[in-house]
Parts: C-alpha cells; sequence; structure tokens
C-alpha cells in the first residue's frame, strides 16, 4: 500500500512530529510511505524522533503560504450575501484546486492508495481538494474539539464552517477521545474514529519514588498551564518545604514563569530545565507527576511518566478520564482551579504504601496505549480502505467497460 501524510515537519520537537514519526515508521515495515512536509526551513534531523530511512520526504513548495491564502480567500467567500450555501462550497473547492495545482498534480502522479493530513490545517487542506485527488482520504486530528472551537484564540476561530465541510468530504476522521467523537456527531455531523496516540516510550528503569519531586514535562506555552501549576505550587509550598518542582521544557511563556516564580518567592523549589533526549533520568528522579494542562488532545508525556511508575495529579481532562477509567492511579480534579490542584498534592504524598499502589496503577494503563496496540488500529483502518477503493476502482472499470 503507498501512504502518504501530509504536515509541516516531523524535523521539529512536539508531540505532533513524534506521534507522526512513529506511525510513519511502523507503517512503512510492510508499506511505502512519503511524508510531504510543508515546511523546507527545519534542517532534516532523522534522528530526532528516529525517522526510519525508508520513509520518503517531499517537500511541497506550494509552503504553507498557498494554505493560508486558501483560508483567507475562503473568509471572505463565506461572507458573501445572496449567494446559496452550495455556490460558496463551489467557489470553495475551484480556489482550492488552483491554489493546490502542484500537490494535487504530485498526488495523482504518485497514485497513492491513501493521503492523510495531519492536525486541523492539514484536514482543512486535505478536504478542500479531496475531489481532485484519486485517493482515500483521512483527516488526522491532534487535539481536542474543545481546543479546535473553544475560544476566539482557538484553533478554528473563524474556519469552523470550512472545517466542518471538509471533514465532511474526507472518507475518514480521526479524533483521540471518546468525548471528541460525541462533540463532532453533536455539532458537525460527522461520526469520527477513535485512535488514540500510542506511548512509543520504552523506559528501562522506574521510579524508586524515593525523592521528594514533582515533575511537569512540556512546552512553555499558554495551553500547558505552568502559571496555573505555579499558583498551586505556591499554595503547597506553604503547608510543606520539603518537596520541590521541576519543569521541563522551552517556550514562549518561560520568562513569564520566572517572574511568577520570583514573585512567589519559591526560587529555591522550583527549576525550569531545558529540553532533553534523555528525559528518562527526569520521570525516575522524580516521584509525583503534574499535569495542569488548560486542554489536551491526548497527551505524551503524562503516559511516559506513568510508564515510570509515577502516580499523576492532573486536570479533568478528556483523555486522562477515558485512559484511567476510574482506577486509583493518582488524583483528578475540577480543570483550572489552583486551590484544588494543591491539596491533591499535599493529599497524594500522605501516604506512602497507596502511592506505591499508584504507581503499580500507573505503569499498567501506560502498557495499554503501546505502539503496538495502536498501530493494530491503524493498519485494520487502512486494509478497510485499501480493499474499499480496489472494489470501487473494479466498479468504474467494470461500469467503463459496459459504456464501450
Amino acid at each position: 500500500m503507498k501512504i502518504c501524510f501530509i504536515t509541516d515537519t516531523v524535523f521539529r520537537q512536539g508531540g505532533v512530529a513524534r506521534v507522526t514519526t512513529t506511525i510513519a515508521n511502523n507503517l512503512s515495515r510492510s508499506n511505502e510511505v512519503t511524508i510531504i512536509c510543508t515546511e523546507d526551513k527545519t534542517r532534516p534531523d532523522n534522528d530526532l524522533y528516529k525517522l526510519n530511512k525508508k520513509v520518503n520526504i517531499k517537500y511541497a513548495k506550494l509552503s504553507i503560504q498557498g494554505y493560508k491564502r486558501v483560508v483567507s480567500k475562503l473568509l471572505w467567500i463565506s461572507k458573501l450575501e445572496g449567494i446559496r450555501f452550495f455556490d460558496k462550497i463551489n467557489l470553495y473547492l475551484r480556489y482550492s484546486y488552483r491554489e493546490n495545482e502542484s500537490l494535487i498534480q504530485y498526488i495523482n502522479n504518485e497514485e497513492f492508495d491513501v493521503v492523510i493530513g495531519v492536525h486541523y490545517n492539514y484536514t482543512l487542506l486535505l478536504g478542500l481538494i479531496s475531489r481532485a485527488i484519486n485517493c482515500k482520504t483521512i483527516g488526522w486530528q491532534h487535539n481536542s474539539y474543545d481546543a479546535y472551537v473553544g475560544t476566539k484564540k482557538n484553533y478554528l476561530y473563524g474556519k469552523i464552517g470550512a472545517f466542518k465541510v471538509a471533514c465532511g468530504n474526507l472518507d475518514k476522521i480521526f479524533v483521540l477521545t471518546e468525548d471528541d467523537k460525541v462533540k463532532y456527531v453533536n455539532n458537525f455531523d460527522i461520526t469520527p474514529l477513535v485512535v488514540n496516540n500510542p506511548n512509543s516510550f520504552k523506559p528501562q528503569n522506574n521510579s524508586n519514588l524515593e525523592n521528594k519531586i514533582f515533575l511537569a514535562v512540556g512546552r512553555l506555552v499558554k495551553q500547558k498551564g505552568f502559571d496555573i501549576l505555579l499558583e498551586a505550587f505556591n499554595i503547597f509550598n506553604k503547608y510543606n518545604k520539603e518537596w520541590s518542582l521541576v519543569i521541563v521544557g522551552e517556550g514562549d511563556e518561560e520568562e513569564n514563569l520566572r517572574k511568577k516564580i520570583e514573585k512567589y518567592r519559591i526560587d529555591d523549589y522550583v527549576k525550569i530545565e531545558k529540553f532533553t533526549t534523555n528525559i528518562e533520568k527526569y520521570y525516575c528522579s522524580s516521584t509525583v507527576y503534574l499535569l495542569s494542562s488548560r486542554y489536551e488532545g491526548w497527551g505524551l508525556v503524562w503516559l511516559e511518566a506513568m510508564s515510570c511508575g509515577l502516580p499523576i495529579v492532573a486536570f479533568k481532562l478528556p483523555p486522562c478520564i477515558e485512559a484511567i477509567k476510574g482506577r486509583d492511579a493518582g488524583i483528578l480534579v475540577e480543570s483550572g482551579n489552583s486551590e484544588l490542584f494543591a491539596k491533591a498534592m499535599l493529599e497524594i504524598i500522605e501516604d506512602k504504601k497507596l502511592l506505591v499502589k499508584r504507581s503499580e496503577i500507573s505503569k499498567k494503563i501506560a502498557n495499554e496505549y503501546t505502539e503496538e496496540e495502536i498501530i493494530k488500529k491503524w493498519i485494520a483502518v487502512l486494509s478497510n480502505l485499501y480493499t474499499e477503493g480496489n472494489r470501487n476502482e473494479q466498479s468504474k472499470n467494470k461500469h467503463n467497460s459496459i459504456n464501450v
């Protein structure tokens, strides 16, 4: 089978790049896999997430600017008055085809069996050109429905109508949680498949739960809620001076977070460390993992931490609720509430025997989402699409021969 992914890049640190690489590597064992990258400024680094050399990399010269022009035009079209909805759709498609002619031509010339648009932007792009390409199509989402449409600052602000149309044009939509599936059904009238992100992390060691260290890992951006975490730790620190907090990550919010640390006068208890590929040393030297994200599609680091036996304190995010399934791997609290988060931090360290029990449950949960388990679902879906595509082609050929 010939499989193609369209994304910005797989050569930059981030969850989307990492998961795309993991899935592409697994599929490339028995399929021909290509990744089309629209960003060619990032220096190729196959070692970052160990991209298999069998995976073909193609740089699309249209770049992301072509996508941005399409979206800009779509927004203009959507505001036109006196034009029927379906006429607007035709305008969408005509403009999308013209702007992305080279991409369409490449996909058709390569005769891919399936093309996968990675994340919302390439789902949108793929959906708008889907009628011009001769293969099956999948839109693979990497964040939650709420992240897409929840507030003005979120991903699909001003583009929800176009995204809904695009999703409807694709053969399959992948989402990360059952919660997202329900929201797509109710709001987009689309029934997606739930395909969790795999936990490809294979630790060599586990935490011994002896160090009085809380750990949090992730990009230092607003979404990850490290500002809320510092508020919670500041409250915790008023009652307990023995435990410290280590945050591992880099990003635009670092300066603001350091100012908060200084403001709260918790410099002696909180460290911000730079991102490292040897993240296991942090998991194994910590005792409790803290997840303070405002929203998550699925997330990877919290499952990695649980792989090393770290119990978790987290907000009640859909992926955490669905993965933990009521099992006692830690404590989940109301999203965004720093006081309840601090209370949970104090509570989870009280009982060492319970902490050890939660550690074992954490490892068991993490093992349910290995790449071996997740890739089985991918292969099943792609095989069905491939079979369906062959049937359609045979039917088309038979129909054509009758007409002749």
